[in-house]
């Protein structure tokens, strides 16, 4: 299935990135915006690296080459068209605090930081890729079927989990890779060094990536905040 491209935005300044300077920019990917894409199951292979525990081989080589080598862990999750938000629950650990529905729950949280932040948001977005954002984070609680609309969008959610979460955030894709910090909320000593590896595979699918301490990070994507 191919996904509809993502709201577009303008390149002008980029955010200051003193207060997270553990955000590493020794790749040189380029700043494309990445697509919408869904989740779609694979089989899947298992390979030995080094001494280091079994990488998902399938998974790996779908990933930019200069990664490839501190990649410590795949974790795959569910091809619900969720896959997006089950890896950010799986990287908050949520699956072991006994949230009910990890998806749901980042998601709610994702509205929940988008309508407090609706003006922040429109002037990167303008109010019609607010409008298509929130569309896209806010699942109905039932009654509908997953649809191509409700796909996450990058790289939009890259910037929104990174406010709601107050992580950096980063999304390794071939085609493209990119680095995303909050904006808006100071880090704190609970949250310093937290950082969502996240990698985008197969054009449809995402992953939870365990990385080594000396991980490159990819570059962050420059953005135009109005006014």
């Amino acid at each position: 299935m191919v996904g509809r491209q993502s709201c577009s935005r303008r390149r002008t300044n980029q955010r200051n990135l003193s207060e997270f300077e553990l955000v590493k920019t020794s790749l040189s990917y380029a700043e494309e915006p990445m697509l919408k894409k869904a989740c779609k199951p694979r089989a899947s292979q298992a390979k030995t690296v080094s001494t280091k525990q079994p990488v998902d081989e399938y998974y790996l080589v779908r990933l930019p080459l200069e990664i490839q080598p501190f990649v410590n862990e795949i974790e795959d999750v569910k091809t619900d068209g969720h896959c997006g938000y089950w890896v950010v629950a799986k990287q908050l650990k949520l699956l072991t605090k006994n949230v009910e529905a990890p998806w749901r729950y980042v998601r709610q949280k994702m509205v929940k930081n988008l309508k407090k932040m609706r003006l922040f948001y429109q002037s990167m977005w303008d109010v019609k890729g607010f409008k298509d954002i929130m569309e896209n984070v806010d699942f109905p609680i039932s009654g509908v079927d997953m649809d191509v609309k409700y796909w996450m969008t990058l790289p939009e959610a890259g910037f929104l989990i990174a406010e709601t979460f107050t992580t950096v955030v980063v999304i390794y894709n071939k085609h493209g890779s990119n680095t995303f910090v909050p904006n808006h909320v100071k880090p704190s000593t609970r949250t310093k060094g937290r950082i969502i590896f996240m990698g985008f595979v197969d054009g449809s699918h995402f992953v939870s990536l365990h990385m080594e301490p000396n991980a490159p990070i990819a570059p962050y994507p420059s953005v135009d905040v109005n006014g």
